[in-house]
């Protein structure tokens, strides 16, 4: 395998580090997943807002994931 993807489902951080090092010091291609939920466009939710995924995602990037993807866990998120 080259490509290895990483996700945590509650999207901590640190667990993520661990598989992505793993994977890197293997040789492969770590493709960073954020589990996302729920409706960044409601201004009432505050926890999981926009800001909050660009945070996540820049994290990720520094880091040092090749590859970033978003993995819509809700069947009812809505996604703009």
């Amino acid at each position: 395998m080259d490509i290895f993807r990483v996700f945590d489902s509650l999207n901590y951080l640190p667990n993520m580090i661990l598989g992505m090092e793993a994977a890197g010091n293997a040789g492969g291609v770590v493709e960073a997943s954020i589990s996302y939920t729920g409706d960044v466009c409601d201004p009432n939710r505050t926890k999981y807002s926009l800001d909050y995924y660009l945070k996540l995602a820049d994290e990720l990037v520094k880091a040092g994931t090749h590859i970033l993807s978003i993995k819509v866990r809700d069947s009812e998120a809505w996604v703009p």
